[in-house]
């Protein structure tokens, strides 16, 4: 198990969703982040919350999110005192201007 900071792996599930199908912008990726940083990241309530408020563009979206960030984070409340998250798999970063996500999830 890997510890990482907490954006990049707020980040790599943005990018995680994406991949799912879910119209994830960079925009509402980092409304995501912000979100977060308001609501806390040591709630596994309060993290898919601020998901679903600002990653989701409407109902068909939720079923799929709920399934990715099960997936993502696991059956366990999300660990630490909201600077360092455990995140088993993941791996992401923005790239050089931020306007574009880059990474990857790691099998």
């Amino acid at each position: 198990m890997t510890t990482q900071p907490v954006e990049e792996v707020l980040v790599g599930f943005a990018r995680a969703l994406r991949a799912a199908g879910v119209a994830v912008t960079a925009d509402r990726t980092r409304a995501f982040v912000e979100a977060t940083s308001v609501v806390g990241v040591g709630a596994r309530v309060s993290t898919r919350a601020a998901g679903r408020a600002t990653l989701c563009s409407g109902p068909d979206d939720l079923d799929r999110f709920d399934r990715v960030f099960d997936r993502w984070f696991g059956p366990e409340e999300l660990r630490g005192s909201g600077s360092s998250p455990v995140a088993t798999t993941t791996r992401a970063a923005l790239d050089g201007d931020g306007a574009e996500l880059a990474g990857e999830a790691v099998p």
